[in-house]
């Protein structure tokens, strides 16, 4: 039924190693999904263990979502210093641009599916599905 296929991600049964519960991943559906900016953005809640380590933050600082970022990460320097990292999310990365955000302010993308191929290079992007799929 349209957009609610999203939450069958994970086959029903669940297999048990090493104390864990460690769930199949139906990749052909996550390969077809399309999931709308709110979507991607409790996917990330979920997963924002591994995320958070792929970016490097410890905390996270309140931010107003009405307008950018959507969030602001905290990362601890080796010296002690703290510095911002300004994250946005999106469905596909190349939403960034038709929203109109600030290029040089972003750290940060977090989405669905990586389309962005000028993206640049200072803009770290996470696609969500790939690390579902590779995961």
């Amino acid at each position: 039924e349209g957009n609610c296929c999203w939450v069958k991600i994970c086959e029903e049964e669940s297999i048990i190693q090493n104390k864990k519960i460690v769930y199949k991943i139906n990749t052909e559906i996550i390969k077809n999904l399309n999931l709308n900016e709110m979507a991607v953005i409790l996917q990330a809640g979920y997963m924002w263990g591994k995320i958070s380590k792929k970016i490097g933050i410890s905390y996270i600082k309140e931010t107003n979502s009405n307008k950018f970022p959507d969030m602001v990460g905290i990362k601890e320097n080796i010296d002690g210093n703290l510095k911002y990292i300004n994250i946005e999310f999106e469905s596909i990365s190349s939403n960034f641009i038709r929203h109109k955000h600030p290029i040089n302010k972003c750290n940060v993308i977090i989405c669905w599916i990586h389309d962005w191929i000028e993206c640049p290079k200072h803009i770290q992007v996470i696609e969500l599905r790939n690390i579902l799929i590779n995961n």
